[in-house]
């Protein structure tokens, strides 16, 4: 019975608090978005002066902590030229 009505009153904590956590994930996603779109034109120009090196050829390594290298190796099937730097000690 205790459980019961736990499990009743979070509907309504919830709803007290205004909104819903996919709602504030949502909205913090919004305000920091101004700030990524900022940054675009920089990856744009890194991106346009890699890519014709990548095309003849050379290699592109990731290194750094562990989830930025996983990010790169995995995500989404990750990028397939993509190889793990030797620096990544926790991988060896």
């Amino acid at each position: 019975m205790v459980l019961l009505l736990l499990i009743s009153a979070i509907p309504a904590v919830s709803l007290a608090a205004g909104t819903s956590p996919s709602e504030r994930y949502a909205d913090e996603l919004l305000r920091a978005l101004p700030a990524m779109v900022q940054k675009l034109p920089g990856y744009t120009e890194v991106a346009e002066a890699v890519a014709p090196v990548l095309v003849k050829g050379a290699k592109l390594w990731v290194a750094g902590d562990r989830g930025f290298v996983l990010e790169g190796l995995n995500r989404a099937g990750g990028l397939m030229m993509v190889k793990r730097h030797i620096t990544c000690s926790w991988m060896r």
